[in-house]
């Protein structure tokens, strides 16, 4: 009688927490897009971060795949995306909502503009080193240093 009794209280036990696992798993949604350059040729391994609307804290992030595909599962709330890849200007997305009607926010094609910088004049100097080691002998050069003068 009393196994019987631990039996329910055991049963019910695990009911409530498989009820209340998948409530919980039901409260993400994801959001997914393309990332593609002008001539709409993918953008692979560039960087994907989410952001809170709320205090703009970073929540998590993600690259894009050789596609240029992301896919980044977030819980319900409040966001806002930061793309960036290299020799290309960011991109920062309007506030988006995650929730029960829109659990699956797409961005379908995100095109990045190129960061077109042109540089200065580059100089390149370069110093001979002060002590060259020969076979038969080592020479110090002085050129350059306090013994010079």
């Amino acid at each position: 009688m009393q196994t019987l009794k631990n039996m329910k209280i055991i049963l019910t036990f695990l009911m409530l927490t498989l009820f209340l696992s998948s409530f919980a798993q039901a409260q993400t949604g994801s959001i997914r897009g393309v990332l593609t350059d002008t001539e709409k040729a993918p953008l692979p391994y560039s960087n994907v971060a989410v952001y809170q609307s709320s205090d703009s804290s970073l929540l998590t992030g993600s690259i894009t795949d050789a596609k240029g595909q992301f896919n980044i599962n977030v819980k319900y709330g409040d966001y806002y995306l930061k793309i960036s890849a290299v020799g290309f200007e960011s991109y920062l997305s309007k506030s988006i909502t995650v929730n029960e009607s829109n659990s699956t926010v797409d961005f379908s094609t995100i095109q990045l503009q190129e960061d077109v910088q042109v540089m200065d004049a580059v100089e390149v100097k370069a110093m001979r080193p002060q002590v060259v080691v020969e076979a038969d002998k080592m020479v110090v050069s002085v050129e350059g240093t306090a013994m010079a003068a």
